[in-house]
This record gives structure tokens, sequence and C-alpha cells, in this order.
């Protein structure tokens, strides 16, 4: 975990650093949300930082997209700021390395999902969900050129991060979960404390069995 959440934050650091060099100037959306707009050619939009995100977007994305497009991203992004996702990914990450690599992945990948689905939902509270599924596409094909490999952990980009499977879920919202899912989740739930008691007092006398005298 230590070691997970310094290479995090030393990453995240750099990056700060490289951001500090690219001269962003602060910005705002016709609706008033402020952001900083980097003279970059890279179609890109993403937040970071652990104890004051901040959003950027490219001049190379802003001069392609509308400035309700515009808007819609800048909205997404500040729910990530909202909820402090950047910091929270880390910590996530750190306590998915108790897992093996191939859980550890997949666990992150869910979780990254979940992020980008609930800062997706915020954004359906002002605009329609048919405008920012067309949105997350638009921005997905001028990214189509970007590293597949970018850093989840602890940068959020928008339009870079499951898009197709974020663009059904806002063509197709479910709008509550079954009643079959709370009561496994809520058996779950009630049944893990009971089973971590046993198993810690099984391991307790599988070691007495070794060392009573």
């Amino acid at each position: 975990v230590t070691k997970t959440t310094f290479v995090r934050t030393k990453q995240s650091i750099a990056l700060s650093s490289l951001l500090s060099f690219t001269d962003a100037q602060g910005a705002r959306t016709t609706n008033g949300n402020q952001y900083l707009l980097m003279p970059v050619k890279v179609p890109v939009a993403f937040t970071t930082g652990f104890i004051s995100p901040k959003i950027y977007v490219s001049t190379g994305l802003q001069t392609q997209v509308s400035d309700e497009q515009l808007n819609i991203i800048v909205n997404h992004e500040l729910a990530h700021v909202t909820a402090r996702d950047p910091l929270f990914k880390v910590l996530f990450t750190a306590l998915a390395s108790f897992y093996p690599s191939r859980i550890k992945q997949t666990l992150i990948e869910q979780y990254v999902l979940m992020t980008e689905k609930m800062a997706d939902n915020e954004v359906t509270k002002e605009y329609d969900h048919l405008d920012i599924a067309q949105t997350l596409i638009d921005v997905a094909r001028l990214q189509k050129a970007l590293p597949t490999d970018c850093d989840q952990a602890s940068v959020s980009y928008f339009g870079h991060d499951y898009t197709s499977l974020r663009v059904e879920g806002l063509l197709n919202p479910i709008n509550k979960p079954s009643l079959t899912t709370i009561i496994i989740t809520l058996a779950l739930l009630a049944t893990m404390p009971v089973l971590a008691a046993s198993t810690v007092d099984s391991f307790h006398h599988f070691i007495e069995t070794f060392f009573i005298h």
C-alpha cells in the first residue's frame, strides 16, 4: 500500500510539474464554470490533483467542440473535482494491491468505470442524456490517436475511459437496482463480518496446534 501510494504521488507531482510548463490560463465556459486552458494541440480534457484537483482542457479540444459540448465536458470534470476522484482512485488502487495482479486490474477498471458513470449522471441533471452521449462519442473520435495506456489511477480523462459502456449507460439508464440485487448485497454485507471472524478464529486455533505446550 505504501509503495503504491508513493508511486502514484510521485507520478502526480511529476504531472503537476509538467503542467506548470504548459502556461495554462484560466478560462470559463458559457455557463460560468472555471477550467484551465492549455495551449496544446492534443484534444484532451482531464482532472488531476489530490488536495486541490483542477480541470484542464487543451486548445486542441476546445476549438473542435461546440459551446454546449464544452459545458458538458467541464461539468463532467467538475463532478470529479467535487467527488475528489483523483485522490480516492489512488487510495482504491493502493487497497486493490492486496489482490493478485489480474484481480487488481479488474477492480481498478470497474472502479474507474463507476466514477465515470457517476460523473456522467451528475451532468444529466442539466443536460439531456443524448447530448452527453453524443459529446462522448465526438470527443472519443478526436482522441482515437491517444495512447490506450493512460494513467487511470490519478487522472480522469473525458471521452477516453470506457466510452462505449458509458454511452450505453446514458442511452439505457437503470433508474434503480432490482430487488434481487439489493437482497444479495445485504446478504453479503451481513455475512462478511461473520466469515471474517470465523476465519480469524480458525487461523488462531491452527497456530495453537503448533505452539501449544
